[in-house]
């Protein structure tokens, strides 16, 4: 009677093990395939922050100017990142200017440009930073240009 007991038993558990075995091993496949984004993460998409904060605050934006954008790199000592777009946001529902870096990320198949978009790059580890109208006025004249 244990002896049946034993068998029974040891074919209800080893399937359990080989399952779970099987499991685990395609989790260790899944986590080591790499989802490769332009940006690098899907959430440094400039053009999707830009329609979150459109749809989010009815925020309007102005891209500085390359003059402009010089400046500013400057004033924070980013001249030798990639950075060639400095977008502000402005809106009614907030007290603050927003304003976030990019980078043109180009990938080209015979020549021709197939993937062709705008990267956040994050600037002390943050997505946008915040700034009054009048700081971003100062920083600009500081440098030599009319706001």
């Amino acid at each position: 009677m244990i002896k049946l007991f034993l068998v029974i038993l040891l074919f209800l558990v080893l399937p359990f093990n080989f399952s779970v075995a099987a499991v685990a091993q395609g989790q260790e496949e899944h986590s080591e395939q790499q989802i490769l984004h332009p940006c690098g993460e899907p959430g440094l998409d400039f053009n999707q922050l830009t329609g979150f904060f459109h749809y989010k605050w009815q925020a309007d934006f102005r891209d500085l100017s390359d003059r402009s954008v010089q400046i500013w790199l400057r004033h924070h000592g980013l001249q030798h990142t990639e950075i060639t777009v400095v977008r502000l946001f402005r809106s009614r529902q907030q007290p603050t200017v927003g304003v976030i870096h990019g980078r043109r990320f180009v990938n080209y198949l015979n020549g021709s440009p197939l993937v062709d978009m705008l990267c956040i790059v994050k600037v002390n580890d943050n997505h946008v930073l915040q700034y009054s109208m009048q700081e971003i006025e100062e920083i600009l004249r500081a440098g030599g240009t009319d706001t």
